[in-house]
């Protein structure tokens, strides 16, 4: 840890030996951290070296994970995860039944018929990922990224069709720090922030259903979508916009929607 680290970053480490990935570029050897301090406005910048991870935890892996204590967000997260679930598996479908002309919508050696092909390596396409370096006063936790399991499916198509598109869900934000860390997090008036991860951006008008869904909730609830390319929030998304704000490796930048839309699978 810096020498330069504020006081209460080795104490928030002590309480809760977990940090986050931030989104920046790659930096040979290291990972680019993030500690999370009692507010808002305490946040310290890190970094941590690869070979010292020992584990990490994605938005997907804590899904079925209990809180251990009684929150809004986390009523919002249990109310909506039948929602969730099978709006990523008409996500998939709807993905992989609109081909894009000389690309691909799904991942190559996951088709929906197979279940093959080697899993890609995360770090190399710069989005954030949590994970937990040795040292005593360091771990992290969560990423967009990786695949989990998604919707329980009711057949074997659609689980195929989910896993070929790389789709999964999870809470991120405080919801999700705290789930990973066990740590009091989220406060009176948290919102839930959900992450999707695909690896190609399904239609815009597949998104429906989800967003039926997510106005019947109590709680407002922000949906951030990770594309292979960054992320981008799902009210951008279908906010009729020719261009979205796209958060990147190298800062946020505005594209057009068609070519987000136009990219291949990317896994």
């Amino acid at each position: 840890m810096s020498r330069n680290a504020p006081e209460w970053v080795l104490a928030s480490l002590d309480a809760a030996p977990w940090v986050v990935v931030r989104r920046t570029a790659p930096i040979a050897g290291l990972v680019s951290v993030g500690v999370r301090g009692a507010t808002r406005s305490e946040r310290f910048a890190a970094t941590a070296p690869v070979e010292g991870i020992l584990e990490r935890l994605r938005p997907q892996d804590l899904v079925s994970r209990q809180p251990a204590r009684a929150h809004p967000a986390f009523e919002a997260m249990a109310a909506l995860r039948p929602a969730l679930d099978a709006a990523l598996s008409h996500l998939a479908q709807a993905s992989l039944s609109s081909p894009l002309p000389g690309g691909e919508r799904a991942c190559p050696g996951r088709d929906p018929g197979s279940r093959g092909g080697a899993e890609a390596g995360e770090g190399d396409r710069g989005f954030p990922e949590r994970a937990r370096p040795p040292h005593p006063a360091l771990r992290a936790d969560l990423s967009p990224l990786g695949r989990g399991e998604g919707r329980r499916p009711t057949s074997n198509a659609i689980a195929l069709a989910q896993e070929a598109t790389g789709l999964a869900w999870g809470p991120g934000g405080s919801a999700g720090f705290e789930l990973a860390t066990g740590r009091p997090t989220l406060t009176p008036d948290s919102d839930l922030d959900v992450v999707i991860r695909t690896s190609a951006l399904p239609p815009v008008a597949a998104w429906g259903p989800l967003s039926a869904a997510l106005e019947k909730s109590p709680l407002r609830v922000d949906v951030l979508v990770e594309t292979p390319s960054g992320g981008v929030a799902l009210a951008e998304l279908l906010g009729g916009g020719g261009e979205v704000h796209l958060r990147t490796a190298s800062g946020p930048r505005l594209v057009p929607l068609a070519a987000l839309l136009a990219e291949p699978a990317r896994c």
